[in-house]
């Protein structure tokens, strides 16, 4: 008796609160289901010491989430703490970028064969500058430094110029 008028009054109080009994329902079968299926996993193997795959940690961090503050009566393998912290470790490695790619600071290094071809001539003609050098690289197709365009003097005057007639005083 005292069972079934909790039960109302949970359902009077989900309906006058605007959220959705079966979207609750479903998402905590599915948070269940989940468990089921890593608990069945780790039984198949028949292994002594209860250990979850990252792959499952993070279907059930990301279950969990959806059912928000609900899962501390759901949960029933791990603690809700733990399955919180999965979520934040979750969402934390996927927006760190420190397992990227890593660029030295810097300017690039210079190709090898580039670097060969520069002392080879450089040795065999001692009088030649950099000038001469990049020039009779740049006659066998090789290109030791590209030179990106720079915004000093005219250019970035007329830009200006041209920001200040637009511009609305």
């Amino acid at each position: 008796m005292v069972e079934s008028f909790q039960w109302a009054v949970r359902i009077m109080l989900f309906k006058f609160s605007g959220v959705d009994i079966r979207k609750q329902v479903f998402l905590e079968n599915d948070y269940l289901r989940a468990e089921l299926t890593a608990i069945m996993g780790l039984y198949q193997k028949d292994k002594k010491r209860f250990r979850l795959s990252p792959a499952v940690k993070a279907a059930l961090a990301q279950k969990s989430k959806l059912l928000g503050k609900r899962i501390y009566e759901v949960a029933n393998i791990v603690m809700s703490a733990t399955l919180f912290r999965w979520y934040r470790e979750l969402v934390a490695r996927k927006f760190d970028s420190s397992r990227s790619l890593r660029r030295s600071p810097g300017r690039p290094a210079t190709e090898a064969e580039i670097e060969q071809n520069i002392l080879k001539i450089a040795q065999e003609n001692k009088t030649w500058g950099y000038d001469r050098i990049t020039g009779a690289l740049e006659n066998i197709g090789l290109v030791v430094c590209p030179q990106e365009g720079s915004t000093t003097g005219g250019p970035s005057l007329k830009s200006r110029e041209e920001c200040d007639s637009n511009c609305i005083t």
